[in-house]
């Protein structure tokens, strides 16, 4: 991970000093990376997967071949100009084998349930941070910059896989790709990124389920204490939630999960109706109200935003599955037209939830919602349930990750049994919930957990990478000076952007959650 964040300022070092005219001015004089020079070997009798390893051998032994082409090579010179046109002519839209295709529609819907959530809940909270008036804008913006990296990385990840010929890429390998065809000093660390990508991604799935177990854990707690009139420790919630969250685990099919999964939907859209009512039932004041929230509060709000608008992990999967992937893109996309009901809901919820209960508002709305009525203590209950359905499909990538493409294969190559192989299985499905609840009942804030995951994970997989990659990706593609100097101004930008939110915000909430424990 250090090679890769010391070459986010190799690459603001070379953007800034770097450029050379004539890689733009003529192409002729250099291997563009769609170039024969520039592209991972694809063995066409295959099923289309990298072969990585082998680019990097023949990068080591003819590491000339990357950078330019020579001019004594006429024979060589056409060959590339061939194989450009034929990488001009493969579209990889065309090549996509999808069982099941979903449409512009089915597409928007997916993008719109992957974004609601515990995080949407936080937003009320995240105004407080910030006031009314910042929190609208910086929303606004927030939402708007999301946007564009998704559009940087779905452009990248099109463009790299035209130059290799292949009908789609995962996020890590569009990673990897980029920067083997960036400038030449940066190419040492692609090996690195796929594993720099993946460890963020699992970082904030992690995060992600720790606070799904302090979400449900704490609306219960809400729920059976007001009946009851007891009053156990959030974590004995946490502990009685964990318990049937390991059985739920412990399934090893994802599709038994899928008629849960649609029934935890339905009842996350009828509870944000009830939300809603109880938001917009009476007319807010503005007395005790801020309209600009303190600057040492602001990370806070950023990582919240953060946690709440970004799911760029789903993004590419998402576009590989539609029939039309095309329709994903461009102004009028799928996607555009997804982001933006989305921000505006994120904003009317954070606002006139601030505005509606103010100061007093929780890390989660449903909290705040009315203790004594039963209207609102069945909201609390069916977001509980929701959510801790969604536990069992957010673990399920920590588990691919851990256990399918990391242990799974040791346990293989030491050729264990495979009653031995289900008995480590079920261990580590146990291990990884554990992990969940421990970290959970260390750090029980729920709004600082979230505001924690924004910043540390998803400024980095939503904003600096994104960037990174498509700069990268476009080095050598710029057909002017302009363009080239437009395109490092401002994909460096939301470098920059990403890399100080994850220094600051992450100092803010590791700082705040060490205050709230010593409480």
């Amino acid at each position: 991970m250090l090679q890769a964040l010391f070459g986010f300022f190799l690459i603001m070092m070379a953007a800034t000093f770097g450029y050379e005219p004539s890689v733009l001015e003529n192409n002729n004089a250099i291997a563009k990376p769609g170039s024969q020079a520039g592209r991972l070997k694809v063995d066409e009798s295959s099923t289309g997967d990298l072969d990585l390893q082998s680019h990097d051998r023949q990068h080591a032994q003819h590491p000339a071949s990357n950078e330019s082409v020579s001019a004594n090579n006429p024979q060589g010179e056409a060959v590339r100009r061939t194989k450009d046109v034929e990488a001009d002519d493969y579209d990889p839209h065309d090549h996509q084998d999808v069982a099941h295709p979903t449409s512009n529609v089915d597409t928007l819907f997916h993008l719109l349930k992957g974004c609601i959530g515990t995080g949407i809940l936080a937003m009320p909270e995240a105004f407080k941070y910030a006031g009314y008036v910042v929190g609208f804008i910086g929303t606004a913006i927030i939402g708007v910059i999301c946007t564009l990296a998704v559009h940087m990385l779905i452009d990248s990840e099109y463009e790299l896989s035209k130059r290799r010929r292949v009908p789609s890429l995962s996020y890590p390998q569009v990673g990897r790709a980029a920067l083997e065809d960036g400038p030449p000093k940066l190419r040492w660390l692609a090996r690195y990124m796929s594993g720099c990508i993946n460890t963020f991604v699992l970082a904030n799935q992690m995060g992600a389920c720790i606070a799904y177990i302090i979400f449900v854990a704490s609306n219960m707690q809400a729920v059976v204490d007001t009946w009851t009139g007891t009053a156990l420790p959030l974590r004995v919630w946490m502990v009685i939630v964990t318990v049937p969250l390991i059985l739920l685990s412990w399934v090893r099919d994802l599709k038994y999960l899928a008629p849960f999964s649609t029934i935890a939907i339905s009842v996350t859209l009828g509870s944000f109706g009830v939300i809603l009512y109880y938001v917009f039932r009476s007319i807010p004041v503005l007395d005790d109200k801020v309209a600009v929230g303190e600057l040492s509060k602001f990370p806070l709000f950023f990582g919240t935003a953060m946690f709440s608008l970004e799911a760029m992990g789903v993004m590419i999967p998402l576009k590989n599955e539609m029939k039309n992937p095309k329709a994903f893109g461009g102004w009028n996309g799928v996607l555009n037209r997804a982001m933006v009901p989305i921000v505006v809901l994120f904003i009317c919820l954070g606002l006139f939830g601030y505005l509606q209960f103010g100061n007093a508002v929780e890390a989660s709305v449903t909290l705040s919602l009315p203790q004594d009525e039963v209207l609102a203590q069945c909201v609390k209950l069916m977001m509980a349930l929701a959510i801790f359905v969604s536990h069992g499909l957010m673990n399920y990538v920590n588990f691919d990750t851990i256990w399918t493409k990391t242990l799974l294969p040791r346990c293989e190559a030491r050729k264990l049994s495979p009653r031995t192989q289900l008995l480590y299985e079920y261990l580590v499905r146990t291990a990884i919930v554990l992990v969940h609840f421990t970290l959970g009942a260390i750090f029980t804030n729920l709004g600082l957990v979230i505001s924690l995951v924004g910043a540390l994970c998803l400024s980095m997989i939503g904003l600096t990478f994104p960037a990174m990659i498509h700069m990268a990706t476009f080095w050598y593609s710029c057909p002017s000076r302009r363009s080239f100097v437009w395109l490092v101004v401002r994909d460096g930008a939301v470098v920059v952007l990403g890399f100080v939110a994850l220094v600051i915000g992450t100092y803010v909430s590791i700082n705040d959650i060490i205050k709230d424990m010593n409480k």
